[in-house]
């Protein structure tokens, strides 16, 4: 299945014999049905020369990308309504199959088609695996310029290497035998690289007296035959033959007859077939699929014919798959996917589809917190074992085992293998199941045997930072767990914002599940509600007051935990007979002009009125501490220890309430936040609540955590913060207040590297303020900014840390550095370090530069003494070697080029004048001139006896120069000149 990742990757190539793009769509609905037909041979005929493509290109995949164009490759909407075959996806490939099939041999129905959103543009993407022999055409074929005859093979290969002809009869054959020998070098070519040696490894290892007999394994891959096999013989290392056993994998392509005749007739089969143990792929997503069990069994006269999946979880790792128990959630409602697959945009049935394809081993499912992203991957879980009851499952929260990942990487443990996660899961959990090895887990994985859901992997990444090389982890899923049977399915669920900044180029399903329409929000509350119109009708009168508005009129959003909170009223106020919400709103802490924070309060205070609970900035006291102290998940009794931090006075019925709390989940004697959004709302909350109160020593250790982890310039945390906050002078002075705190050795902090962070933190949440308000967010506004914090004397800054500072908006956090020294500061992945303005008296000393690489387009500026001796620039070598090398040759360019300009002055041994006409018409000196009349190199010029010409002479000072043509030697003063152009 075709990404959007993978087209965007594939817009930026040039056209080839495998690529080929279109800016529309070959005919729309009101094309007339003569020209239609011709259009549909010229869309034709496009497939199938792009099916054969050329010599060089067998086992690649093919790609037409109808929707950009060739010429500025940029994309353009295909307009979907326009043309009625393109709003059924699944029924005009079905047509388009057939269509083939009438017209080419062998039938060219293997492809993908597929409508992928890009930006709001709807483009669509064909994608062809390589065949595995030349197609030519069964029948006549008709297109805009020509008639195509029977028997005809076509080819993108011309006058242009992309475009399309008939084949001469040398370039078929040569064609055939590159498919006959089967070059392929595409490492997704599964034909080439599936093999059962893991399979047989891992029997081995569980089966210690067995080992590989001598020339073995034995293979054949013949394509064109169909004889596909791979053969292991096993001996008894005692000499026991009756232990021996012969290991036969069948490819699911293999014509059976011709590869079992193969077999029998090289000798290649046991005497006695009980010995012999066959191995298939499963077919996906066929009925019939034990047929072919039964047609091998048959075939080979033998009962010990297995799935390699199937034989795996029978006889290798059966033990290591624990019980799944449904998560049977009684409301779901199917939220829809921003991107179209495969014409679908149900999220559900795009994880379902994408569960049944062999393409990507990998989906995220990406959204922000409260929008449904856990809800619809237990969903997808409790779907599949419906169908597939023996499937493993392993569904691993990253929250609740984010300390078991801290612990390991300060042993220095490399986080970057799924397997990790896994042993950290099973390490705090309760199964009777054995553990799998690194080995046979990834045996199972790819083999599909398992399906492995890791959710909220943002946790991971906010938490571990460095420590967690997310694109390893990616890679190493791609080449560890789908590289051989590739059946594996792993489902990632993340915060957008994290997951957008980690630039992840392997190809990957990504579903970013839209908020709910209002549709879907009616579906919602009836299924909270049933037949109750009037509580649906007084949840979605609630629910509009909560509503996003989109950019159309009209159109409006809900958060889907926004409106699980409010079916919680509503049904709250049947039990008590209470039809009004809270009259009188009162909390130092909420700001209920915020919808969540007001959806919050009514739910803690419907708890108060309800149970006599806590009042209710207790409660979100309580809330506060148990995210900060408890990262949201304590035992009962740290949560009394919690509460009383807030209220001296706890009894057992408080915590009995507690448990009942709709924020609130309870099980086995721990409490823990329903949803992961409230989380983060109480992380935010516990940062705002100190800057709003202006109060330094609301800032605890454990605070600098959440500064170090959340914060971020301009993201979803750091706007919920600063939402709460107003921009004034007393922010400003509390946020130094802050760093001077944090700086402290007094106060307790991880290690100097937590301390520069959280310095950083604090002053991009400044900068998010800055931005937000009112004023003017510029070069000039952030570097007011950065020397009020920062500053100790007239021009010199102290202590500057500017660390994962990014933006994915326009507005940039730049700095004015020109005349500044900047010293024991920090600049660390500031993406925009090098757009910053620097002149000749910019200074940085005793600081550290790491991972500054320059953005596309931004050439890096640097003065001779920018970069004192005693800063750390080894993580920007490459880029000052590179400054410096591209410095020396623009001098070496401008050396050149004053030469070729003196050398106009330069006749009979000395400088002569000459017409401003003649020195202004030569294009090379457009960029010199005026440097060097400004300096005095270059004066007017009036000549006594022609006063009325003007002219220009070299100035008597720089007439040494002439040396250079007459002695070919040089001299001080053209490179004196050469220096003014620095």
């Amino acid at each position: 299945m075709i990404t959007a990742a993978k087209v965007i990757e594939l817009s930026k190539q040039q056209e080839s014999a495998i690529l080929e793009f279109k800016r529309q769509w070959y005919w729309n609905d009101e094309t007339s049905n003569d020209e239609k037909n011709i259009l549909w041979g010229e869309f034709l005929k496009d497939l199938i020369a792009l099916a054969n493509a050329y010599i060089g290109y067998v086992g690649k995949k093919r790609f037409l990308l109808i929707g950009i164009s060739e010429s500025d490759q940029q994309f353009h909407d295909i307009d979907i309504s326009k043309t009625k075959e393109l709003r059924d996806i699944k029924k005009f490939r079905q047509k388009i199959q057939g269509k083939l099939e009438a017209l080419t041999n062998p039938s060219l129905i293997n492809f993908d088609l597929s409508i992928i959103n890009i930006d709001g543009k709807n483009i669509l993407a064909i994608e062809i695996p390589s065949p595995t022999m030349v197609i030519s055409l069964s029948k006549e074929v008709t297109t805009k310029t020509k008639h195509i005859d029977q028997g005809h093979v076509l080819l993108r290969r011309g006058q242009k290497s992309d475009e399309v002809r008939t084949a001469s009869f040398d370039e078929i054959e040569l064609l055939r035998k590159e498919f006959n020998s089967n070059t392929s070098n595409d490492e997704d070519d599964f034909q080439v690289t599936r093999s059962i040696l893991s399979t047989v490894q891992q029997y081995i290892n569980q089966n210690s007296s067995c080992t590989i007999a001598d020339n073995y394994p034995k293979s054949r891959k013949d394509w064109t035959t169909g004889i596909i096999f791979e053969i292991f013989k096993l001996n008894d290392v005692f000499g026991d033959e009756r232990n021996d056993k012969v290991f036969l994998y069948i490819h699911e392509n293999a014509t059976q007859k011709n590869t079992y005749g193969y077999l029998k007739s090289h000798g290649l089969l046991p005497q006695d077939l009980n010995f012999l143990i066959l191995l298939t792929e499963r077919p996906k997503g066929l009925k019939t699929s034990d047929r072919r069990i039964e047609n091998l069994k048959e075939l080979f006269e033998t009962k010990n014919v297995f799935f390699i999946d199937q034989f795996g979880k029978t006889f290798l790792y059966k033990k290591c798959i624990s019980h799944y128990e449904k998560f049977a959630q009684p409301i779901f409602v199917d939220s829809l996917s921003d991107e179209i697959v495969n014409g679908k945009s149900s999220a559900i049935e795009i994880l379902n589809e994408w569960y049944n394809s062999q393409e990507n081993a990998i989906a995220v499912v990406k959204g922000h917190g409260g929008i449904g992203k856990t809800t619809l991957a237990k969903q997808f879980l409790d779907i599949i074992y419906e169908t597939q009851p023996d499937i493993g499952v392993f569904f691993i929260v990253s929250s609740e085992i984010i300390d078991e990942l801290e612990k390991n990487a300060r042993l220095n443990q490399k986080i970057d293998d799924i397997y990790d996660f896994y042993q950290a899961q099973n390490k705090r959990g309760k199964s009777d199941s054995t553990s799998f090895t690194r080995d046979l887990f990834q045996l199972s994985v790819d083999n599909g045997s398992v399906i492995i859901v890791l959710d909220g992997i943002d946790e991971a990444i906010a938490k571990l930072g460095s420590k967690f090389d997310v694109n390893a982890f990616i890679n190493k899923i791609s080449t560890h767990y789908c590289s051989n049977i590739k059946n594996a399915k792993i489902l990632i669920t993340c915060r957008d914002y994290f997951w957008d900044s980690i630039n992840i180029k392997a190809e990957i399903l990504q579903i970013s599940l839209k908020a709910f329409n209002a549709d879907l929000a009616q579906t919602f509350f009836a299924q909270h509600f049933g037949d109750s119109s009037v509580k649906i009708s007084r949840a979605m009168i609630l629910a509009n007051g909560f509503a996003i508005n989109g950019q159309l009129k009209d159109q409006v959003t809900y958060i889907p935990y926004v409106l699980d909170m409010i079916a919680y009223l509503i049904k709250s106020q049947s039990e008590t007979d209470d039809n009004n919400f809270a009259p009188i709103i009162e909390s130092e802490i909420l700001n209920i002009n915020l919808s969540n924070d007001y959806i919050i309060y009514q739910v803690c205070h419907r708890e108060l009125k309800k149970l006599n609970n806590m009042c209710v900035d207790d409660q979100i006291k309580l809330f506060m501490n148990l995210t900060a102290s408890a990262k949201g998940n304590a035992s009962l009794y740290d949560v009394k220890s919690l509460a009383s931090e807030t209220r001296p006075f706890i009894d057992d019925s408080i915590i009995e309430k507690l448990k009942g709390h709709p924020i609130l989940n309870c099980s086995d004697n721990k409490i823990y936040f329903r949803y992961d959004f409230f989380y983060e709302f109480f992380r935010s909350l516990i940062i705002s609540n100190a800057f709003k109160n202006h109060n330094v020593n609301l800032i605890m250790p454990n605070s600098i955590d959440i500064l170090v982890d959340n914060v971020r310039f301009d993201d979803s945390f750091s706007n919920s913060v600063c939402s709460r906050i107003n921009y004034d002078d007393g922010i400003i002075i509390f946020a130094i207040d802050l760093i001077e705190k944090i700086n402290d050795p007094s106060f307790v902090c991880d290690n100097e590297d937590t301390r520069k962070r959280a310095v950083s933190s604090v002053f991009s949440l400044l900068l998010t303020l800055l931005k937000n308000s009112p004023a003017k967010f510029d070069a000039e506004s952030c570097t007011s900014m950065l020397t009020d914090v920062f500053k100790i004397s007239e021009n010199t800054l102290s202590g500057v840390c500017l660390i994962n500072l990014t933006s994915r908006e326009s507005n940039k956090p730049i700095f004015n550095f020109k005349g500044l020294v900047i010293k024991e500061s920090t600049f660390d992945n500031y993406e925009f370090f090098w757009d910053c303005l620097i002149d000749d008296k910019t200074r940085f000393l005793k600081s550290d530069f790491i991972n500054l690489t320059p953005r596309r387009d931004v050439n890096p500026k640097v003065f001779e003494l920018t970069f004192d001796q005693s800063c750390n620039t080894e993580g920007i070598q490459d880029v000052l070697t590179s400054i410096t090398e591209s410095a020396n040759q623009k001098q070496q360019t401008i050396h050149e080029k004053l030469v070729k300009f003196f050398r106009l002055f330069f006749e009979h041994g000395n400088f002569y004048p000459q017409k401003q006409q003649y020195i202004r018409g030569k294009v090379f000196t457009g960029e010199l001139l005026p440097v060097l009349l400004k300096n005095g190199v270059i004066v007017d010029y009036i000549d006594p006896l022609k006063p009325t010409l003007k002219q220009y002479k070299v100035a008597d000072s720089y007439k040494p120069i002439c040396r250079m043509f007459d002695q070919s030697t040089t001299c001080i003063e053209i490179d004196r000149v050469a220096r003014l152009f620095k």
